[in-house]
C-alpha cells in the first residue's frame, strides 16, 4: 500500500467512514510503516478530528436544553409503556399465525414426489431384473454342476452310450443276502476299448477292500480283476473286460493286502 493510499485510508478511518474489508489491510500496513509515516499518519488522523472550527458559531436559546432533556425522557418512558402494553396483550391472546399458501412451493414439492416416486420405481424394476437375472444364473450354474457331476460319475467318454446306445449291454449284480442294499452293475459295448463298473451303498469294511474277481464254477476264485475301497457313495471303475466271461464276476471283500480267495462274496452276477 502505497503512502498515498496509506493517507487516504487513514482520513477514512478517522471519519468513520473506513469499510470493514479494507480496515484490516490498512491496520496491517500501518504496522509495517516507518515510525515518520505512523506519526504523519496520526498527525493527519488528529487534523480530521477537531471540527470545532468547522461547526457555525450559533447562540441556544435559553431553556432549549432542558426541554430537550424533557422531551427525550418523555418519549422514551412512552415507547416503555407501549412495548409493555404490546407484551401484556401477546401474553392474554395467542392469536393465530395467518397460514399462506404459496403455489410455487407446492409445485415444487409436488414435482420433486412424482420425480422420486417415478425414480423408485424404475430402480425398483431395474433391481428385480438384476435379482431374477441372478437367479436364473444360478439356477443354471447349478444345473450345469449337476451335470458335471453326474458325468464325472459315470464316466464321461461312456455316458453317453449309457444313455443312448442300443448296443450297450448292462450287467447286473446281485447281493448274498436278501437284506443287503448293495447295488452293481457293469456296462459294455462292442465299440468301447472298456467296460465300466458301478457300485452304490458297496461300503468296504475297516481293514478290507472291494475286490472284483473271476469265479469257477465251484465257486472259487481264479483271477482277480480290479481292487478298490468304497464309503457306500457311487463309485465307478473303467475295466479292461475282454475275453471276460460276465457271468462268472463276482464282488469279494477281503483283507488288504491277503488274496482275494481269503475274503467273502458279497455279490455275484445274476
Amino acid at each position: 500500500m502505497t503512502l498515498q493510499e496509506l493517507l487516504e485510508h487513514a482520513q477514512l478511518d478517522a471519519l468513520g467512514l473506513l469499510d470493514e474489508e479494507d480496515h484490516e489491510p490498512f491496520e496491517a500496513a500501518f504496522r509495517a510503516a516507518p515510525a515518520e509515516v505512523q506519526g504523519q499518519i496520526r498527525r493527519e488522523q488528529q487534523r480530521l478530528c477537531v471540527v470545532d472550527p468547522l461547526l457555525p458559531e450559533v447562540a441556544l436559546p435559553g431553556g432549549l436544553w432542558p426541554r430537550v432533556q424533557e422531551a427525550v425522557s418523555k418519549a422514551r418512558l412512552e415507547s416503555l409503556l407501549g412495548a409493555s402494553q404490546a407484551h401484556e396483550a401477546q401474553d392474554r391472546v395467542a392469536r393465530a399465525l395467518p397460514m399462506m399458501r404459496s403455489r410455487v412451493v407446492h409445485r415444487a414439492w409436488r414435482a420433486g414426489a412424482i420425480g422420486f416416486g417415478t425414480a423408485a420405481v424404475v430402480l425398483g424394476a431395474v433391481l428385480l431384473n438384476v435379482s431374477m437375472t441372478h437367479r436364473q444364473q444360478m439356477v443354471n450354474a447349478e444345473r450345469d454342476a449337476r451335470s458335471l457331476a453326474i458325468a464325472e460319475a459315470f464316466g464321461r467318454p461312456y455316458l453317453s452310450g449309457q444313455l443312448f446306445d442300443k448296443s450297450t449291454e448292462q450287467s447286473l449284480f446281485v447281493a448274498v443276502g436278501a437284506e443287503s442294499p448293495n447295488k452293481a452293475a457293469i456296462f459294455s459295448n462292442a465299440s468301447w476299448d472298456k467296460s465300466v463298473l458301478y457300485t452304490q451303498a458297496v461300503a468296504s469294511r475297516p481293514g478290507q477292500s472291494i475286490r472284483l474277481v473271476v469265479l469257477d464254477a465251484q465257486g472259487n476264485v481264479l483271477r482277480e480283476l480290479a481292487e478298490f475301497e468304497s464309503t457306500g457313495g457311487l463309485v465307478h471303475k473303467e475295466l479292461d473286460l475282454r475275453g471276460v466271461e460276465m457271468s462268472q464276476l463276482a464282488l469279494v471283500s477281503a483283507p488288504k493286502g491277503m488274496p482275494a480267495g481269503e475274503g467273502t462274496v458279497i455279490m455275484r452276477m445274476a
